[in-house]
């Protein structure tokens, strides 16, 4: 998680030349939304990436669809309060997979891996060993 967020910020920082671009709909976003949006959707892509098999077709497809709506939305009818609709979104999509898949899945380490049991437990699933104490 903490990867993505400093990759978020990095990617930010990447994209910050189209706050000067006229005409691309970064220029009209507050920059604290894009801020939200480029962490949110580093979390979201490491996930992807992440739980896919380091699948970087569908890092990229999911890269591609988010650029794709904001051209193909009127994103710049979304004024006032509903501003901040889009970036309401990807926090609830960040919740919603941290909460049911764990932050645990947006590590590439296996998820048995990071969990290895303490000494003396027995692994989740695993074989029961049973150990005989003689003197």
């Amino acid at each position: 998680m903490t990867a993505s967020l400093i990759l978020g910020s990095l990617w930010a920082l990447f994209h910050l030349p189209l706050f000067f671009t006229r005409g691309d709909s970064f220029a009209s976003t507050p920059p604290l939304s894009f801020l939200v949006r480029m962490i949110g959707a580093a979390i979201l892509f490491t996930w992807i990436y992440n739980n896919t098999g380091g699948s970087l077709l569908l890092a990229y497809l999911m890269h591609a669809a988010s650029n794709f709506w904001p051209r193909a939305l009127p994103m710049e009818a979304i004024v006032g309060p509903f501003a901040w609709l889009p970036d309401a979104i990807t926090i609830l999509a960040i919740v919603l997979v941290v909460r049911i898949y764990g932050p645990a899945h947006l590590s590439r380490k296996a998820v048995s891996e990071q969990l290895a049991p303490l000494a003396g437990e027995q692994p989740i699933g695993g074989p029961r060993i049973i150990e005989e104490h003689t003197r």
